[in-house]
């Protein structure tokens, strides 16, 4: 498998701009055909007002379904569509962390072979990652040269099929050295999704506060909401559940630094 995402190499991008064009087109024609057909049906029978109106309605239509177009090629893995995705983060001892993710991705194209994510962690130290299923994956991460981000990318047994959907689970052992790392935990959606877990669990003594937050841009400082309740869980786990999460929105879990 090549260690390059699905817009490193030229043949990708060839791929996927001649397919965006042509779907374009033919949706753009197809919905200026039903739109024509409606005016004039509807302007015969029911007169100008209602005809303006269809043909308002089909470029409405027609305006949602190219921003979803353009949503799913500007994501992360564009030739998969994210049904869920579990991420969490476990607090150990001795400045030790584990983020554990466990994805349910179904293929949009045949030949996808690998999912990736982006991520940033605010301490410093080794990174460890690992694939807990299925067997044969494996799994690398690199820094990405031109931001602050390393890229963790997760390379399946095989390509898929299209339509084929595929459950994995991977983690990354952090060992902050230096003792920078932040009390919180984040996602930042860089791929549209039916389901976003977000959780935290402590191996020793919980905190006395953990708030959710909510951030309108993966950059943003202050959050456009926040409180501390609709949580569940147990005493040492704490999960926030997150129905179709919006594109490029960060969701957050904060405690208490003990």
């Amino acid at each position: 498998m090549s260690n390059t995402g699905g817009w490193d190499a030229a043949a990708s991008r060839v791929y996927y701009i001649a397919g965006g064009a042509y779907y374009v087109t033919h949706w753009i024609g197809l919905l200026g055909g039903v739109g024509a057909i409606a005016s004039g049906f509807l302007s015969a029978r029911l007169g100008m007002p209602l005809a303006c109106a269809s043909g308002v309605a089909c470029i409405v239509a027609g305006r949602m379904w190219l921003h979803s177009f353009r949503q799913r090629l500007a994501g992360s893995n564009p030739g998969l569509r994210v049904q869920s995705m579990e991420v969490g983060y476990r607090i150990l001892r001795a400045r030790r962390y584990r983020s554990t993710r466990r994805v349910c991705v179904k293929a949009r194209r045949d030949g996808v072979d690998h999912f990736a994510h982006k991520f940033l962690w605010t301490g410093s130290g080794t990174l460890t990652p690992a694939v807990s299923s299925p067997a044969n994956a494996t799994i690398s991460i690199e820094k990405d040269p031109h931001t602050v981000f390393h890229v963790c990318r997760v390379y399946l047994a095989r390509p898929l099929r299209r339509s084929e959907t595929v459950v994995f689970d991977y983690h990354i052992d952090l060992e902050d050295e230096e003792g920078t790392s932040r009390p919180y935990v984040a996602m930042t959606t860089h791929d549209p999704m039916q389901e976003l877990t977000l959780f935290v669990e402590f191996d020793h003594d919980r905190p006395s506060r953990i708030r959710r937050q909510l951030f309108l841009s993966g950059v943003a400082e202050i959050p456009m909401f926040e409180d501390t309740g609709g949580l569940s869980g147990s005493a040492h786990r704490f999960e926030w559940k997150i129905t179709r999460p919006r594109m490029y929105w960060r969701y957050r879990l904060v405690w208490d630094a003990s």
